[in-house]
């Protein structure tokens, strides 16, 4: 941005030094009314794994007024960082993100408490939309559609996977109520990586991020081949196929509550603390053949042991379960397309045996409806936290049972026994 020149076009733009021998970088513009922030391009709060597009970028950042005490000390610097920019290059008919959050998630979160303090903080949107179509008339090209420089000044926040076992099953739970309560309202969200969910300090609760692909009703239909992207660990089982890749795979909620069950999975498998209390990844990563070939992932998520857990050990138990509620959806459909279903060995000693569902008509499968499968994942969750398990989720958390409540009184289809359309 300020190599290219767009950085100029905001009030008060400038590049500067600071910290011990102006090792840190900055640059300091206007990018909303009244308010001076200064970015710092080198202090990448947030380690990720995700689609880099056109050079998406994220960065520490502040409101310029709250460097004043740090001036001189790099360490400070890092440490008064309580916002992000995210600078990337979208196509330009594509929704702009903070559009998606206020229209969204204001106006929902207005009636709905499941949103309310769950979706980001938008402080800023610079933006300077257009670009490569400029770049295309110089040059005397034909102008095609643009893609253009946009960015987004957010509160700061923290994964949730560096939270510890008592913070970071509430912060889940909040991104997952948050995520259905958008999407059943329009909102599809899209695309669940396990950066997306994050923690904020500050309220002590779970916020849902990154809406810069979210799709609006309007832009609804048949499915495309870009509609099924995503975070390979992450991704739903029957969208790590050449069938999804190609398109062939309509995009349904099931799939992002599918990946919300897999990022669990990821957190309690190879999170894990030092002695002095810092939480990392372990290394080398026992879940290593997620980031592999979609096979291998495919396979690796069929196969991977929640027992290794280490310090999230009272979140093993619903992890288990959402996997098993998966795993089990994706075997029956397997089956049910099968043309030799009938010929699957049921005894017990079958790895097929628990899960054999033997379909009513050999080659069709009958998906489930989103409220269907809503209702199925908060009773395998309740169920969790309302039985004896080896090291339950403490119910007696009086957040955690505001939040059960909230989400029976505001869907009570979810406490019916038998299926809902």
């Amino acid at each position: 941005m300020a190599r290219w020149g767009p950085f100029t076009a905001f009030e008060g733009s400038c590049i500067g030094q600071a910290g011990e021998l102006g090792k840190q970088i900055y640059l300091e513009a206007t990018f909303t009314e009244k308010v001076l922030i200064k970015i710092y391009p080198y202090q990448d709060p947030i380690t990720v794994i995700n689609l880099v597009g056109r050079s998406t970028s994220v960065a520490g950042a502040s409101k310029a007024i709250a460097r004043a005490k740090e001036r001189g000390k790099d360490e400070g610097i890092q440490r008064a960082n309580d916002l992000v920019a995210k600078f990337f290059w979208p196509e330009q008919t594509r929704v702009s993100e903070v559009d998606v959050i206020k229209y969204y998630a204001t106006q929902i979160g207005e009636t709905n408490s499941l949103v309310n303090d769950h979706t980001p903080t938008t402080i800023g949107q610079p933006e300077h939309l257009d670009m490569t179509r400029l770049i295309h008339q110089f040059l005397s090209l034909q102008a095609a559609d643009g893609w253009g420089l946009r960015g987004t000044i957010f509160n700061h926040l923290v994964q949730i996977k560096y939270l510890d076992k008592e913070h970071m099953p509430i912060a889940f739970l909040d991104c997952s109520f948050c995520h259905w309560a958008l999407w059943q309202r329009g909102a599809r969200r899209r695309y669940i990586r396990l950066d997306n969910l994050m923690y904020d300090m500050k309220t002590k609760r779970g916020v849902l991020v990154d809406f810069d692909l979210a799709r609006l009703p309007t832009q609804e239909g048949s499915s495309r081949a870009k509609d099924n992207a995503g975070n390979r660990p992450f991704m739903a089982l029957d969208l790590l196929s050449e069938e999804a890749f190609k398109g062939r795979v309509k995009r349904l909620y099931r799939h992002d509550a599918e990946s919300f069950a897999w990022c669990l999975v990821y957190i309690c498998i190879c999170m894990t603390k030092d002695e002095h209390g810092e939480i990392f990844t372990i290394s080398p990563n026992p879940l290593s053949p997620w980031f592999g070939p979609a096979p291998d992932c495919r396979a690796s998520k069929q196969n991977s042991l929640l027992k290794q857990a280490t310090i999230h050990t009272s979140s093993t138990h619903l992890a288990a379960e959402l996997r098993h509620l998966w795993l089990k959806r994706f075997w029956d459909q397997n089956l049910a397309m099968s043309p030799i279903v009938q010929d699957v060995d049921t005894s017990s000693g079958s790895p097929w045996a628990e899960f054999t569902c033997i379909p009513r008509e050999i080659g069709v499968y009958e998906e489930p409806s989103d409220r269907e499968w809503f209702r199925r994942v908060c009773r395998r969750m309740f169920y969790v936290l309302g039985t004896s398990s080896p090291a339950p989720i403490p119910r007696s958390d009086p957040i955690l049972v505001e939040l059960v409540n909230r989400v029976l009184d505001k869907y009570k289809f979810v406490k019916s026994h038998e299926p809902v359309e």
